[in-house]
C-alpha cells in the first residue's frame, strides 16, 4: 500500500547519514576509555547532536550510555577536546552497545535496547532539543555507528505578537508517541522498536520553550522552525498540534483524513516538514462561544493543558447534590451564567471534557462533540435539565462518575461500541431516557449507573459486563423485563429495589452468575416467579433477596 504524506508537505528531505551503510556525511568523534578508543559516527540531526544543515553534531556535555557486556557505563561529550570520556569505569567486551541520550534506566538484554522515548522535548533553534533525537550504536569494527531511531516533523509557524510556550502533538487515533520501547537492530543493521508491555505509555508529544516562550515570525516566509522527534509509524486519522501562547490562549490544527485516504507515514530518518501555520487564522480554542436562546454570543474562556481536556475557566465551581426529597440539584456561584447557555459546539481536537465543565447549564438543548473526544469526565452534563439527546463520537471510551447525571430531559442515547468504562451513576435520574443499549465492548461492573430512570422500559446489556452493584436499576418503576448475560457472576443489593413494573427476569443460557445479594429485588410488587441459574447452587441470600417482592416470591 502507497502511504500518502502529508498533503500540505513541501518536501521530503533524508537526514544525512554518518554510517558506512547509509548515505550522507560522516561527522565522527572519538569516544575513549582506558581499554579501548571508539569512533563515534552519527546519522542525524540534533543530539544535542543538533542540526546543521542536514547533518549533526554533538554538543558539549551530550552524555551517551555504553553497555560493555559487564556494566553500563557514561561517556560524556567535551567540546574542547572534541573526544568522548567516560565518567564512571567498566570492564569492556566486544558486545558492546549504546544509547544517546544517557539515562539511568537504559539497559541491554538478549540484543536488545530498553530505553524511554520521551513524552516531553525541549526546543532548540532550528533544530531539535538536547536529548530529544534518540540514538542506537553498536560495536563494529572499533566503532560506534549511532543511527536515529526516531523520523522527525517540522513545524512552521507565523503571526502576529505571538510568543509560543509549548506545542502538543497528539494522533487522531490515540497512537502512542512515547513511552518504553525495546529497539533492536535488524538483519540490515537498521535500527527498529516496539513499545514495551506494560511500560510508560504515552498519547503525545510536548515541546516546550523557555518561560518567555518563542517569538514567531510575523510573515510566511520567515516562520519560527518548530522540530518533533517522532516514532516512526503511520497516523491511521492524522493528527493534531495543540500551540499554547504566553497568554495561555491554545490554538488547535488537525489534519484529518477521509475512509477513503491512506494513513500519513512517519518514516524512521526522514523529516516532514509542513508550509508555514498562520497562528493568527486559527481561532483560540479556549475562547470559543456559545449561543442563548436569541442568539446572542457569549464568550467562554476554556481551560486547557497539554492534553487537551477541556473545561471552562469562567465558570464558578457549582456543587451537585440532592435535596430533602431525593432529587438532584445544583448550587453555588455563577449558575445564572451557565443558564445562559442554549448551544454549544466543543472543537476537534479536545480529547476529555473536565469534571462538571458543563453541569447545571439547565436550558442546555444542544451539544456537539468532537471526533477527537476519548473521555466525558465527572459530572460534565450533570443537571443540564434541557438537554434531551446527544450524539457521543465513536472515539469516546469513558464516560465518567455522574456524567449526565439528573438530565431529566435526555429521552435517548447512542452508547458508542468502543466505550470500555461507565462510571458511578452515569445517567442516574435521568428520569425521560426510555431506553439504552450497552455495547459489548464495556467490561467490568456497572454501579447505580440507571437509578431512577422512571421511563426506562428497554435495556440491552453488554456480554463483558461481569457484575451488577449497588442499585444499578433501583427506581426504575418502567422497566418491565430485563435479561441478565451469561458472563454475569454476581448481582449486588438493592439492584432492582423498586422497579415495581417488573415481571420478568431472564438469565441468559450458560448463565455464570454465582452470587445475589440481599434485597436486590425488594419492592418488585409485580414480580411474582424468577428461575434462578443452575450456576448459582445457593449461592443466594436468597430469604431477603425479594423482600417485598410480589407474593413475597423466593425464586424457583
Amino acid at each position: 500500500m502507497n502511504m500518502k504524506k502529508i498533503q500540505f508537505i513541501a518536501s521530503i528531505a533524508l537526514l544525512l547519514v554518518g554510517c558506512a551503510e547509509d548515505a550522507g556525511i560522516d561527522n565522527t568523534q572519538p569516544i575513549l576509555n582506558s581499554v579501548r578508543t571508539f569512533v563515534a559516527s552519527i546519522e542525524n540531526n540534533q543530539t544535542r547532536a543538533h542540526v546543521e544543515g542536514l547533518s549533526i553534531v554533538w554538543d558539549d556535555e551530550d552524555a551517551v550510555s555504553v553497555f560493555d557486556g559487564v556494566g553500563h557505563l557514561q561517556y560524556e561529550y567535551s567540546a574542547e577536546s572534541g573526544k568522548f570520556a567516560p565518567v564512571n569505569s567498566g570492564a569492556t567486551t566486544d558486545d558492546v552497545y549504546a544509547v544517546y541520550p544517557y539515562a539511568s534506566g537504559n539497559s541491554v538484554q538478549d540484543n536488545k535496547i530498553s530505553l524511554t522515548l520521551p513524552a516531553e522535548q525541549a526546543y532548540a533553534a532550528n533544530s531539535f532539543g538536547q536529548g530529544a533525537n534518540t540514538m542506537v550504536a553498536r560495536f563494529d569494527e572499533d566503532k560506534l555507528c549511532f543511527k536515529n531511531v526516531g523520523a522527525y516533523l517540522e513545524l512552521k509557524l507565523y503571526g502576529e505578537d505571538i510568543s509560543v510556550k509549548s506545542i502538543t502533538l497528539r494522533g487522531n487515533n490515540g497512537e502512542q508517541l512515547s513511552g518504553s520501547a525495546l529497539v533492536e537492530f535488524d538483519e540490515n543493521g537498521v535500527p527498529t522498536y516496539k513499545w514495551a508491555e506494560g511500560g510508560e505509555a504515552n498519547t503525545s508529544i510536548t515541546l516546550t520553550c523557555p518561560d518567555e516562550g518563542v517569538l514567531v515570525g510575523d510573515t510566511a516566509q520567515n516562520a519560527t522552525s518548530f522540530w518533533f522527534v517522532v516514532p516512526p509509524q503511520i497516523f491511521e486519522d492524522g493528527f493534531t498540534i495543540a500551540v499554547v501562547d504566553d497568554e495561555d490562549k491554545i490554538y488547535l490544527k488537525s489534519k484529518t483524513l477521509d475512509s477513503a485516504e491512506p494513513g500519513i507515514s512517519f518514516d524512521r530518518n526522514f523529516i516532514q516538514p509542513m508550509v508555514p501555520l498562520s497562528l493568527d487564522a486559527i481561532a483560540p480554542v479556549n475562547e470559543i462561544l456559545c449561543y442563548d436562546a436569541d442568539g446572542n454570543e457569549y464568550p467562554l474562556v476554556i481551560e486547557m493543558d497539554e492534553t487537551m481536556s477541556f473545561s471552562v475557566k469562567n465558570f464558578l465551581p457549582i456543587e451537585i447534590s440532592t435535596d430533602s426529597e431525593g432529587n438532584f440539584v445544583a448550587s453555588g456561584d455563577n449558575l445564572v451564567y451557565r443558564e445562559m447557555i442554549k448551544s454549544i459546539e466543543i472543537p476537534e481536537g479536545v480529547t476529555s471534557i473536565d469534571t462538571v465543565a458543563l453541569a447545571g447549564c439547565v436550558n442546555l438543548t444542544s451539544v456537539e462533540l468532537p471526533e477527537s473526544l476519548e473521555t466525558i469526565g465527572m459530572g460534565a452534563f450533570g443537571m443540564c435539565t434541557s438537554l434531551e439527546s446527544i450524539e457521543i463520537p465513536e472515539s469516546v471510551s469513558i464516560i465518567g462518575d455522574l456524567a449526565f447525571m439528573g438530565c431529566t430531559s435526555l429521552k435517548s442515547v447512542d452508547l458508542p461500541d468502543n466505550l470500555e468504562r461507565m462510571g458511578i451513576a452515569t445517567f442516574a435520574g435521568c428520569t425521560s431516557l426510555d431506553s439504552v443499549a450497552i455495547p459489548d465492548s464495556v467490561g467490568g461492573s456497572l454501579h447505580s449507573t440507571f437509578s431512577g430512570c422512571t421511563s426506562l422500559t428497554e435495556v440491552s446489556l453488554g456480554e463483558s459486563i461481569v457484575e451488577l452493584n449497588h442499585s444499578v436499576f433501583s427506581g426504575c418503576t418502567a422497566l418491565e423485563s430485563i435479561t441478565i448475560p451469561a458472563n454475569i457472576e454476581e448481582i449486588e443489593e438493592g439492584v432492582f429495589e423498586g422497579c415495581t413494573s417488573l415481571e420478568e427476569v431472564i438469565f441468559a443460557e450458560g448463565s455464570k452468575l454465582r452470587f445475589i445479594w440481599n434485597y436486590t429485588f425488594n419492592g418488585c410488587t409485580s414480580l411474582e416467579s424468577i428461575i434462578l441459574p443452575a450456576s448459582l447452587g445457593g449461592n443466594s441470600e436468597a430469604d431477603d433477596s425479594f423482600v417485598g417482592s410480589g407474593d413475597d416470591v423466593d425464586g424457583v
